[in-house]
């Protein structure tokens, strides 16, 4: 964006400010939000690393967050006795940006070494430092990269896979790299190897290694051609590159007993045997060929894998069956299955914390709209689940309910939904929240800024699962994609309206949330049934859908939405590009626009795009707050994600026309 764009839009996002901060709501509700976010009753979710646990703590006194350890047996008694490690926000200084903790990677086999990705500003750029735990330094002459979007993974403790993205020639039409490297510790990039090479239209290439307790390890190379279609590489010890033939869409998701774990996203033939898309399949790996398959998990209709995760001797595979939390868990040894039970833990949906190298230990959190969080440790060769902690709940879930319905789409296809409220027998403001895109499922996770702002006001709150997503499946994201996007917006218009039919809301009541793709969506919604809503929030959202591969990492999603330089898939386009669809003759529902000048992966000039089009079309129910930090992820300090989020809700329960203080709780 040019220098007047940006000035337009940190003006007009001053106006928002200016008149949200003005209330007296908006001070009681970021009270509210911080009490929430800073609270102690929130979990330690950990990683544990030879007898200690690690943890990435973010409250009022460090904002940036600060990275601390314990010993696992104090953390499991419940007496944790914290040691500080590194406070993020002294890398404000020595790398003289604004500094935010996107990631970070401990050496397993020496875990006192890791490496930390540090955003810049909380854009997909980086920087990566490797840093000393017992020493609380930055490695002099270590794995330190430059700003970039470069993948760097642990080799060993000597060395790491490189792929630089810092330079025109190692970079991807998308920005990111296209090379493989081994890079000793004590070398300069010029003396490194060159192990791969990808494309120049490739996304990206990344490379990484599985280490096995039973076998040797295995270096992987994963060329992205696109979104969904890939290639896969073995590195040999001598670094020659054997191609694995393997189908193009599939996902390598562990490495047990010389065993390369792989999810299928379509149908499989391979020696006249077709293994279904969706199922987990073990194969034996004999020389960097593939041998012996073996079936390990085969969904049923409507469930689909969540995650898959493989400890010393167990491989645990969590799946949504109809998008409520299922786990298959087998012993897997030489070959052989021994399928064991694990328990329920009574909630809709569970996650996959943690399992720490050599051991059968999994930590597992369960939770959902209604229950707060429980962290569980599950010895699977034992079959002992033990409570670990149990979250005091930070709202009154008291008459709140939970219920799963299903709405009819445009082609008849039912569309699953979460209504979660306290009555079911009259209309009551609610807030829809969809995504709808890129295989991203949503789930109903416990909420507690939601829980205490809406829920306990006596609102309702809706997750849509609407296709785009792959909550019943692969097919579910196949249904909306490319000439078929539109379906996803056709689903939440069904949802909307079987809500409002059924009496459980009006369109005087009725408020649509998505980010990114979700913002997408939402603001088609709002073009194609104005009339079905009062409010929309559209946070960081695509929106110039005939342009979107020149900003930002646009290039990535051609495979979501289709070439915009295709004449076939122009059309389809056009039908969901919302800057063709705004009308001077349409009053639509309030609009409230968000985005980020640091935002490197949706550019911030598709909501500049969709905010100065309502308002060239007279359209003054349309506001814009621009953020100077946080990205796509909103990757912020706590209290800027605090003022992020009383802004919204503030937005909401006025342009709702509800006051915060006089509704009951």
């Amino acid at each position: 964006m040019n220098n007047l764009e940006n000035e337009f839009i940190q003006t007009e996002s001053q106006k928002t400010i200016d008149i949200i901060t003005s209330h007296a709501d908006w001070m009681s509700i970021k009270k509210n939000i911080t009490n929430i976010l800073n609270s102690e009753a929130h979990i330690a979710y950990c990683e544990e690393h030879q007898g200690k646990m690690y943890h990435l703590l973010q409250n009022h006194e460090y904002p940036k967050g600060v990275y601390r350890c314990c010993s696992v047996k104090d953390y499991r008694a419940g007496l944790p006795n914290w040691e500080l490690i590194f406070n993020v926000a002294d890398f404000d200084e020595i790398l003289n940006d604004d500094i935010y903790l996107e990631a970070y990677m401990h050496f397993v086999e020496n875990p006192n070494l890791i490496l930390l990705v540090l955003s810049s500003k909380g854009q997909d750029m980086h920087y990566t430092l490797e840093f000393n735990i017992s020493k609380k330094n930055i490695v002099t002459d270590g794995f330190n990269f430059p700003l970039s979007k470069s993948f760097v993974q642990w080799r060993d403790e000597n060395s790491v896979w490189l792929n630089p993205a810092w330079e025109e020639n190692q970079i991807t039409s998308s920005g990111y790299s296209r090379q493989v490297y081994l890079l000793k510790r004590g070398q300069n990039l010029s003396e490194a190897t060159l192990v791969f090479e990808g494309q120049q239209d490739d996304i990206f290439i990344e490379a990484w290694r599985y280490l096995d307790v039973h076998s040797t390890p295995l270096d992987v190379i994963k060329q992205s051609h696109y979104f969904s279609h890939f290639s896969y590489y073995i590195i040999q010890e001598n670094l020659q590159i054997l191609p694995l033939s393997l189908p193009k869409s599939c996902h390598i998701c562990g490495y047990l007993n010389s065993y390369l774990l792989i999810h299928l996203k379509q149908d499989w033939v391979k020696s006249k045997e077709t293994y279904l898309s969706g199922s987990v399949l073990a194969i034996k790996l004999q020389k960097g060929k593939l041998k012996t398959i073996i079936p390990i998990f085969i969904p049923q209709e409507h469930q689909v894998v969540e995650s898959i995760e493989t400890s010393k001797d167990y491989i645990f595979i969590h799946y949504l069956d109809n998008i409520y939390s299922k786990a298959y868990v087998t012993l897997f040894k030489n070959g052989d299955l021994k399928p064991i039970n694990f328990p329920e833990l009574g909630t809709i949906n569970f996650e996959l914390i943690d399992q720490p190298w050599r051991s059968n230990i999994f930590y597992i959190a369960a939770n959902d709209l209604t229950h707060e969080p429980t962290l569980y440790a599950w010895d699977a060769k034992r079959e002992e689940l033990s409570i670990l902690r149990q979250q005091k709940s930070l709202f009154n879930t008291n008459n709140i309910s939970i219920h799963q319905y299903f709405a009819s789409s445009e082609d008849n296809t039912q569309i699953p939904y979460f209504w979660c409220g306290t009555n079911l027998t009259h209309e009551t403001p609610t807030l829809i929240y969809c995504y709808g895109g890129f295989s991203v499922n949503e789930l109903p996770h416990y909420m507690p800024v939601i829980g205490k702002l809406w829920l306990e006001k006596g609102f309702s709150f809706v997750i849509a699962n609407i296709r785009g997503g792959a909550e019943l499946g692969e097919y579910w994201h196949q249904e909306a994609v490319r000439e078929n996007k539109y379906k996803s917006i056709e689903d939440l218009i069904a949802v909307i309206q079987d809500l409002q039919k059924n009496k459980r809301t009006s369109p005087a009541m009725t408020a649509i949330q998505g980010a990114s793709n979700g913002g997408l969506i939402v603001a088609n919604a709002m073009t194609d049934v104005p009339d079905l809503l009062k409010t929309v929030l559209c946070e960081v959202p695509i929106i110039d859908m005939q342009n979107y591969t020149k900003y930002g990492s646009g290039y990535l999603w051609k495979s979501e939405y289709g070439d915009p330089n295709d004449p076939k898939i122009i059309p389809y386009l056009e039908k969901i590009n919302v800057l063709n669809k705004i009308s001077d003759k349409i009053r639509y529902p309030e609009l409230f626009i968000t985005t980020s000048l640091s935002d490197d992966r949706v550019s911030p000039k598709h909501a500049l795009l969709l905010h100065k089009k309502m308002l060239n079309m007279g359209h003054t129910s349309s506001h814009l707050i621009s953020y100077h930090q946080g990205g796509h992820e909103s990757l912020n300090a706590q209290d800027e994600y605090i003022q992020e989020l009383a802004y919204l809700w503030f937005f909401l329960y006025n342009a709702m026309g509800l006051n915060f203080e006089t509704m009951k709780s």
